[in-house]
């Protein structure tokens, strides 16, 4: 049955939800009273609040900084849902009727307090684009292994001690971000990524570049700044399409040399900040096939 919600035809589980999300707005003090939420001119309009409709159905909600706690479980009404921006507030959970945005392509959730996702994430099967940064993540439910149209994740500034090994099986993921956490260990399942092109690992505590990292074939940006690489194996050769490597601020001494020559797109090397000798033959060698070296 059709209702109405600031004049607009909509199902009435879907004005439930905005009413609902509306209340919530108030008690936090980013929605006057007598007001309704706005309307949003486009799906991915940056406002703070708004809602925007498609063919009498709600396909993108944004209540961005508003610092809110909790979004009321009604919100899984919106089942037509394509993108939902609810990143810097102070959501300590997701609902578990956040599965129920079957039709959800983009969560950006970043700039929380979340601490973990409900297992009915993995019910989000057309979502492409996760963001979760600025969490304290230190974990991934194993039925976010279901999401095999994500292409896009970013799990930088959380608590992670590893990279989840459920991300090994989002094998159309094409760009994966989890600088700044904890991390120690890479799982071996991240080489089965055969679509990754870039991969951002700055700001943690590998020791020790993994084999799986080298398996990942597509690899066109990595990104291992800041961590606590002593040596990198011979098998950097692998990555065939790597274009920029970024191995800034570690405790290397020095680099495999043959490796990095056989990397036939490599047009950027960083190594500043680490205990390398800066006239080196093999910096030339680069150089002179158009490769920067920064050292």
């Amino acid at each position: 049955m059709a209702r109405f919600y600031a004049g607009i035809p909509l199902p009435e589980a879907e004005v439930r939800a905005l009413t609902d999300l509306e209340t919530v707005l108030r008690e936090s003090g980013h929605l006057r009273d007598g007001l309704t939420l706005p309307r949003l001119l486009r799906e991915n309009q940056n406002n703070p609040i708004g809602f925007y409709v498609r063919e009498n159905s709600v396909t993108a909600v944004a209540v961005r900084r508003c610092e809110l706690v909790a979004l009321p479980d009604s919100m899984g009404n919106l089942t037509n849902l394509t993108q939902l921006y609810i990143h810097d507030n102070r959501l300590a959970h997701l609902s578990d009727s956040t599965g129920q945005l079957c039709q959800l392509r983009v969560l950006d959730a970043a700039g929380n307090a979340l601490t973990a996702l409900p297992d009915s994430i993995g019910a989000l099967n057309r979502l492409e684009f996760l963001y979760l940064h600025g969490n304290r993540l230190e974990a991934f439910p194993a039925s976010l292994g279901n999401l095999d149209q994500l292409v896009y994740v970013n799990l930088n500034y959380n608590r992670f001690r590893q990279v989840p090994a459920v991300v090994g099986q989002l094998t159309r993921l094409v760009e994966l971000r989890a600088t700044h956490n904890r991390i120690t260990e890479v799982p071996d399942s991240l080489g089965d990524l055969g679509a990754l092109r870039e991969l951002h690992l700055e700001g943690n505590h590998l020791a020790a570049l993994p084999d799986s990292v080298v398996r990942l074939a597509a690899l066109r940006r990595l990104n291992l700044r800041d961590n606590r690489l002593t040596v990198l194996p011979d098998s950097l050769s692998q990555l065939t399409q790597l274009t920029e490597l970024d191995l800034r601020a570690n405790r290397l001494t020095a680099l495999p040399v043959d490796s990095l020559l056989a990397l036939p797109h490599l047009h950027k090397l960083d190594v500043r900040w680490n205990a390398l000798s800066p006239g080196a033959a093999w910096i030339r060698a680069l150089a002179a096939r158009g490769c920067v070296v920064y050292v």
